[in-house]
């Protein structure tokens, strides 16, 4: 009888510290969150994964098809909506449950968090729309990607109104992307592929071709060229920026990383990349899993 009981303690011991130890994790293969070590929606053991490159499911360290090696574990982490900005998908005080993940391994239509260039601090919520190198525009608020119209049931036709519904096509820079700036009559415009483009807020990465970096932000004000700062708004220094304008002035850069573009699903009543430009990779935080109960009324 002791010795029953003593097996059912231990075993009761086990089973508690299983769950204690337990980690959020989500299953490769369906999504869903789990804290067990198999996927009560599907079975999926914890220590499978997808190959990000062929597909094929693994739970060695290297793919059994190709050979690519297993991706780092997930990092999941929560943000609360403020504002209207998406609406009617999301309600203002909502919690949302991210996962960390890089841009190229999410789809289109995703909702994701984002951050805007000098602002890092801030994480916004908002809609994947344009993939690196597609061409995006709006007119009386039907979305068109790569010429092709999207119904977006996701956005109230209520929010489709407005001058903020019609835009002029915009091209999503994409890694490898020629760009070009411009200096003529002492102002500068840029190229993309040879077509003009608009930095609008966006912050622009590239390099010449013997390797020195070229970073502009703050839509056109700030230039950093081989890790020398000049801005336009410095008068005391504004006649070195105008030698650098004319040093680089149609010279050939390389997009030094893809771009997304980002909209929120109430159209007028989001900045984004419609007024923001389109945000690199690496302002690009991770995509939404799941909700969670609204911490405050709507």
């Amino acid at each position: 009888m002791k010795k029953a009981f003593l097996i059912l303690v231990i075993l009761l011991l086990i089973t508690i510290s299983s769950f204690a130890l337990a980690d959020v994790w989500v299953c490769p293969i369906c999504g869903k969150t789990n804290t067990t070590n198999f996927c009560t929606f599907c079975g999926t053991k914890h220590d499978s994964w997808r190959c990000p490159n062929c597909g094929e499911n693994n739970s060695n360290a290297f793919c059994g098809t190709c050979g690519t090696a297993k991706p780092s574990d997930i990092h999941l982490f929560t943000l609360l909506m403020n504002g209207q900005a998406m609406n009617d998908t999301i309600a203002d005080g909502e919690i949302l449950l991210f996962k960390a993940s890089e841009p190229l391994s999410i789809k289109r239509f995703c909702i994701v968090a984002v951050t805007y260039p000098g602002e890092e601090s801030d994480k916004l919520i908002k809609r994947l729309i344009g993939l690196p190198g597609d061409q995006v525009r709006l007119e009386n608020g039907q979305l068109y990607v790569n010429g092709t119209a999207y119904e977006e049931p996701y956005v109230n036709d209520e929010y489709r109104t407005g001058p903020l519904n019609t835009t002029e096509e915009y091209t999503v820079p994409k890694k490898g992307d020629a760009f070009i700036v411009h200096f003529e009559d002492n102002r500068h415009s840029f190229l993309l592929n040879g077509e003009r483009w608009p930095l609008r807020n966006s912050v622009m990465k590239c390099r010449d071709e013997t390797g020195k970096a070229l970073t502009i932000r703050d839509g056109g004000r700030t230039f950093v060229y081989d890790r020398k700062t000049y801005n336009q708004e410095d008068q005391a220094h504004a006649e070195e920026l105008t030698k650098l304008l004319i040093s680089i002035s149609d010279k050939k850069f390389t997009v030094d990383e893809d771009y997304y573009f980002v909209m929120g699903d109430h159209r007028n009543n989001s900045s984004d990349s419609r007024s923001q430009g389109a945000l690199c990779s690496s302002l690009i935080l991770g995509e939404m899993i799941n909700k969670t109960a609204p911490e405050r009324n709507p």
